[in-house]
């Protein structure tokens, strides 16, 4: 008995410490470059995480505010826990319907949104920093730019070429976005800008 107390002694230090600290390692995209230019790695207490840390939508760019998901078919991903159970219950539902998910990318912190810097950097991290952005099947369903509205001048610049008549395109109205969306996530292929991310679930599509 006196033994178990002395680990409990022992551990429980550490433990309160991990629940205080954040940590997490992200990437830089360059623009003129069109790569990954840096990874730096961030350790550091809750208490001083900046407000860009902290996330817009109650997940944090922690690793340990992340959780991984294992769907029905055995695919999983990284994503953040306040969304976990609703977006695993909705991919599921989506498996029983018959559409096949190949792959999957959740939690990925890096710096590849925002205006860039005299250097080419990006300024900002994405959504999939705080685990709250998901692509599915990127292979079949890209991201595009130059297009507001699909057709063939839109410019490929990430995943695979998108088809509609694909089995593994993500569809308009299909019974994924309809799930996704009462997960709390909208669909990229949505965006009203000059990009159209098939691929891509997040809170505002963005």
């Amino acid at each position: 008995m006196k033994y178990l107390l002395l680990l409990i002694v022992i551990l429980f230090p550490f433990q309160s410490l991990a629940k205080d600290t954040c940590s997490y390692t992200y990437t830089v995209w360059n623009t003129a470059q069109k790569r990954t230019v840096s990874k730096q790695k961030i350790s550091k207490p809750r208490s001083e995480l900046t407000e860009e840390e902290k996330g817009p939508y109650g997940c944090t760019i922690c690793n340990e505010d992340q959780e991984i998901v294992t769907l029905d078919n055995e695919a999983s991903l990284k994503i953040c826990r306040r969304i976990s159970v609703h977006v695993k219950k909705a991919l599921n539902q989506t498996l029983k319907d018959g559409y096949k998910i190949e792959s999957l990318v959740g939690y990925r912190p890096s710096k590849s949104r925002g205006p860039a810097d005299a250097k080419g950097n990006r300024t900002l991290f994405s959504q999939h920093a705080y685990g709250v952005a998901i692509d599915v099947n990127q292979e079949w369903n890209g991201l595009y730019t130059n297009c507001q509205n699909f057709n063939p001048d839109c410019q490929l610049i990430k995943g695979g070429h998108y088809n509609p008549n694909n089995s593994l395109a993500i569809k308009n109205n299909s019974f994924l976005i309809n799930a996704m969306q009462k997960a709390g996530l909208a669909w990229g292929g949505k965006r009203t800008d000059s990009l159209k991310d098939f691929m891509h679930f997040s809170p505002d599509g963005l």
